[in-house]
């Protein structure tokens, strides 16, 4: 009974992760674009958008990823044979992966208003398309587990950025359009 439990605490820290930091780099997205606006609307977003950040990191971000590690390391020594299973080694890897990303978006965070020509809007928009493709490959290595044919995962991957890839060049061209539009 208790591995349910934590499968379930597990899933339900996971979702409160991914959903933080999805939210959390769209934030970043809108600071970003604040970065270039005239200084009397500056002086309003950045401060807000400074709070938005601090709050989601303080009280869903961290903790999520933390109750997410806590709940998975538990079912791991309850059940230390998944280990011995190709797909937990390969999944932990991508976990690891996220645990990266996860702090990368704290740090640009952290340094955005200093850094702030350092990043453009595609380094965001491809930042935040990064956890919906760990997310497909962790949800499908916990699904399919034994049963996956990482050819095919990886080639559907691949596809599955690709996808990603076009999409977020076609509205970075449509808003370029559009605002080209709004400019004349």
């Amino acid at each position: 009974m208790t591995i349910y439990l934590l499968k379930t605490l597990h899933i339900i820290g996971f979702v409160a992760w991914f959903g933080g930091l999805f939210y959390f780099v769209r934030i970043l997205v809108y600071h970003q674009e604040a970065m270039g606006k005239e200084e009397a609307t500056k002086a309003v977003l950045i401060p807000q958008y400074q709070l938005m950040e601090s709050r989601v990191k303080k009280i869903i971000l961290n903790p999520a990823m933390m109750f997410t590690w806590i709940c998975g390391l538990s079912m791991l020594a309850l059940n230390p044979a998944y280990l011995q299973q190709t797909w937990m080694p390969v999944k932990l890897f991508f976990l690891v992966l996220l645990t990266g990303y996860h702090y990368y978006c704290v740090k640009i965070s952290d340094t955005i208003d200093t850094d702030s020509e350092k990043y453009t809007d595609l380094t965001f928009r491809i930042l935040n398309e990064i956890p919906t493709i760990l997310l497909a490959i962790i949800v499908s290595l916990a699904v399919f587990r034994t049963a996956i044919n990482f050819y095919y995962l990886a080639g559907g991957i691949t596809v599955f950025i690709g996808l990603i890839g076009y999409g977020i060049l076609a509205y970075r061209k449509r808003r370029a359009k559009e605002e080209g539009i709004k400019n004349d």
